[in-house]
């Protein structure tokens, strides 16, 4: 459920949530970080009911704020996880608030890629607690340690589904300010084997909502230095476009098999994320080929102006929609579209062409001039439809239609004459027609 199994002693900060080793006080804040040795024993054990309702099969994470159990509930029998907050951290403001934040901002969202939350509440010693599905499957972080990195078609599904989910935190006015691969979490479902769910959104920021000094002190530092967007380094106030900065360091990791920026304590980190650009793939020693199209789309997610990045998380889907994640080797082997050219006077078929001659060049070595028959160039042709294509086919008009380059030509002189023929036709018919009804009346009257 996206926290991680510890018997370490760690002292964790109530105001930002994360962990030390060997420190009184947060590096971050200056908070008096609280000792707490996980794995000593859980605070509640299989069998116990809490609120009534939830009985606890057994625990299956833990980490610096709380563990996460398996639960069934009582009366309807169904598996359900169940994150409870660590009953020495409910008497800390902060870490309250961010267990209540993360509550409020999950109901939010009703999306198949975001977690989903269905009650709140409180145990009977007095913990916090917060229910959720239950997730079967591994985070991006296991997955990514277990397989190094992930080819170009798995990174675009998992990237895609992320974004699907960020689209809808953002519509709601949620932006999560801390994504990393320990807070993606990959189900197995029966048409896709990479599901996404998108965990954790303690410290999300929810625009319109009061936070209060407990969250929001000024120069505040909220986030993974890992994954943090250049704006978030700074302290500045942050927008749903920080989400997508986080989303092209995951996506790198993916691609690369590591991260951009490593090493070093968390203060370098956050300047190399503020001023440092990454490394291209070209000058990296990658393990996979990347289409240079997929590399762009990542670089843009990274780019240290929020401006110049993607604006939207629907945006990010449309550009990786367009991304052709082939292998090179199956692209090169692809057929080129073959363009037929149809006379639509006299429908006769002119010209079979593989590829479009500029103007001035030979076809074929037969026409000096290839505008010389009278036909349109492609770039101006009417789009020929299914149904008179396979007209012409029938009547032997046309060849196999190869691509969608198959176009209809305009001879420019014949349809001129074709044209003036059928009005003439016309007029000769009409004139008939008011010939036989003058001479009907005249035998009628």
């Amino acid at each position: 459920m996206g926290l991680r199994s510890t018997a370490t002693v760690q002292a964790n900060c109530p105001r930002c949530a994360d962990t030390f080793d060997g420190l009184r006080f947060c590096p971050r804040d200056g908070t008096p970080l609280i000792q707490d040795r996980l794995g000593d024993g859980p605070e509640h054990r299989p069998g116990q009911v809490i609120a009534g309702m939830y009985r606890i099969l057994d625990r299956i994470g833990e980490g610096g704020m709380g563990a996460v159990y398996r639960v069934e509930h009582t009366v309807m029998r169904k598996i359900m996880g169940m994150k409870i907050l660590h009953q020495d951290l409910c008497r800390y403001e902060h870490a309250v608030r961010r267990f209540e934040r993360e509550s409020r901002a999950a109901s939010l969202l009703e999306h198949p890629n975001c977690v989903t939350v269905s009650d709140f509440g409180v145990t009977e010693n007095g913990s916090l607690y917060l229910c959720m599905e239950y997730l079967d499957g591994k985070d991006l972080f296991d997955t990514l340690r277990e397989c190094r990195v992930f080819s170009p078609e798995r990174a675009v599904h998992v990237t895609g589904q992320m974004c699907a989910g960020l689209a809808e935190a953002h519509h709601q006015g949620v932006i999560h300010r801390d994504l990393k691969p320990e807070n993606i979490f990959l189900m197995k479902q029966r048409d896709s084997q990479d599901f996404v769910k998108i965990l954790d959104f303690g410290i999300a920021k929810i625009l319109g909502a009061e936070e209060g000094r407990a969250l929001t002190a000024a120069g505040t530092v909220f986030g993974t230095p890992e994954y943090l967007a250049p704006e978030q380094g700074v302290g500045k106030p942050v927008d749903h476009r920080a989400d997508l900065y986080s989303i092209g360091i995951i996506m790198y990791r993916m691609l690369v098999g590591h991260l951009p920026f490593r090493g070093g304590d968390k203060r370098a980190l956050i300047q190399r994320q503020i001023s440092e650009p990454p490394m291209p793939f070209r000058l990296l020693d990658m393990r996979q080929e990347v289409p240079e199209a997929l590399e762009k789309v990542c670089f843009k997610l990274l780019a240290k102006n929020p401006d110049d990045r993607y604006q939207t998380a629907e945006e990010v889907q449309d550009a990786l929609r367009r991304v052709d994640i082939r292998p090179p080797e199956l692209v090169a082997a692809e057929p080129k579209p073959e363009v037929i050219w149809i006379d639509f006077a006299d429908g006769k078929q002119v010209r079979r062409l593989t590829s479009d001659p500029a103007p001035g060049e030979a076809r074929n070595g037969t026409d000096k001039n290839p505008r010389a028959p009278g036909l349109q160039h492609p770039a101006t042709a009417r789009n020929v439809s299914a149904g008179a294509f396979a007209a012409a086919k029938r009547r032997g008009l046309a060849g196999q239609k190869s691509g969608p380059a198959f176009t209809l030509g305009y001879p420019k002189r014949r349809q001129a004459l074709a044209a003036l023929r059928n009005a003439a036709l016309l007029a000769t018919a009409a004139g008939a027609l008011a010939g036989l009804a003058y001479g009907l009346s005249l035998l009628l009257g």
